[in-house]
């Protein structure tokens, strides 16, 4: 039982470390399109660039949870074990 739970922390913490570099995909990719949008002096972006932002937020959030499960064992939890 008490590994299970500690799996399901373990699965709840990288969940929240994936929908917080999805957030960041989605605020640095908007950024980029207003910019896109204030240097070229365009109101529609192709989409195309829209992808490549949807893209970009899909790969930190797969980079954030994966750099969390990475990460050495004792540094997200302590299993109580000695």
């Amino acid at each position: 039982m008490k590994r299970f739970l500690h799996n399901l922390a373990v699965g709840i913490c990288s969940l929240v470390y994936a929908l917080v570099g999805l957030v960041f995909g989605v605020c640095t990719g908007f950024i980029v399109v207003q910019l896109i949008q204030l240097i070229f002096g365009v109101t529609m972006v192709s989409p195309a660039v829209r992808w490549a932002v949807a893209g970009w937020a899909i790969v930190l959030a797969v980079f954030a949870a994966s750099a969390y499960l990475r990460s050495p064992a004792g540094d997200r939890f302590s299993r109580g074990e000695s």
